[in-house]
């Protein structure tokens, strides 16, 4: 257990890997420094994931509302390949499927509910699940390493003379 706690407690810095995305990009097919900015990276994601259906299988996972641990697990699923040029599944659902991760993980953190009575309000899984709840919503608002615009680029390009 001290381990996937360590592991979630980290989450959002794993998340990004703690990649600065400088924006200063020096070949084609890049956007940005992180591994997932690339054409090439991109491809292979695609090529990595090609017949499996993520919509699907986090779906799935996520009609049991009571089956926490599968919920969890198919949270960090999305928290971890949640971006447009990672995500394996539907672009259109992802962000649905975001919302339902939030809302699963929002009704196990309640006051109440079943999942705290399970784990005894253990403080550190408590951490962990909003830890995982924090990186689902920066997904669904957009990360602030992906919304930067192309004014940031400009405003680091040097003057023309």
């Amino acid at each position: 257990m001290t381990e996937q706690v360590a592991t979630l407690k980290t989450l959002p810095r794993s998340i990004g890997c703690g990649i600065p995305n400088t924006r200063k990009v020096t070949h084609m097919g890049a956007w940005g420094s992180a591994p997932w900015d690339t054409d090439g990276a991109a491809d292979w994601f695609a090529e990595f994931f090609e017949g499996i259906d993520a919509d699907a299988r986090i779906s799935e996972a996520f009609e049991a509302d009571d089956d926490y641990d599968r919920i969890r697990a198919a949270g960090y699923l999305l928290a971890v390949l949640g971006r447009g040029y990672i995500w394996p599944g539907d672009l259109e659902r992802l962000d649905a499927l975001l919302k339902r991760g939030i809302e699963l993980l929002s009704e196990m953190l309640e006051p109440d509910s079943e999942f705290r009575e399970l784990w005894e309000d253990d403080p550190e899984v408590l951490a962990a699940v909003r830890a995982e709840l924090t990186v689902l919503e920066t997904r669904l608002n957009g990360d602030p390493g992906e919304s930067e615009s192309e004014e940031d680029d400009e405003a680091e390009a040097p003057a023309e003379s």
